[in-house]
């Protein structure tokens, strides 16, 4: 499996990245322990501390008003990798917490899996993604025929 992920977005060497407080949360940690009363810091794009939390001067504070806070979900089937190379937000997985797409898992992977990510890239992926390498792609490939599903599909469409 490949991985690609959204750049770190990390602060300049010697400057700080501003800071976020989201309290006043329930939190469920990913963990699988029960949900418990929390506040996260957030710095830059990335979770700093979490527990609990007093406001620092000049910090942004959100007031979760007592609303479950998540970390981002995975969507391990997922079809988004075509939506994401024509430029897709990701808005409607976004939505529902979903940071993380897996792609290629029904044997139909994008090919080249470097010019995907590539790619995506260049465009800015609103999201993680991971790729498969789709045994149908391969077994295309090393006997000189199609190379994805929507290949198959497409000419499926196109004889019938």
């Amino acid at each position: 499996m490949a991985v690609s992920g959204r750049s770190p977005g990390l602060p300049a060497q010697g400057t700080t990245p501003s800071t976020t407080l989201i309290r006043n949360v329930l939190l469920l940690d990913g963990t699988g322990t029960a949900p418990r009363a929390a506040a996260v810091r957030v710095a830059g794009d990335r979770i700093a501390e979490v527990g609990a939390l007093t406001p620092r001067p000049g910090e942004t504070v959100i007031d979760g008003n007592g609303l479950t806070l998540a970390p981002g979900f995975i969507d391990t089937h997922s079809y988004a990798d075509r939506a994401l190379v024509r430029g897709n937000d990701g808005l409607g997985a976004l939505s529902q917490g979903i940071t993380t797409v897996v792609v290629g898992e029904d044997g139909g992977s994008p090919y080249p899996l470097a010019a995907f990510f590539d790619s995506l890239t260049r465009r800015g992926m609103p999201m993680n993604v991971a790729a498969y390498v789709g045994h149908g792609t391969v077994r295309g490939r090393a006997m000189g025929g199609e190379t994805t599903t929507s290949d198959t599909r497409r000419r499926q469409r196109s004889a019938g």
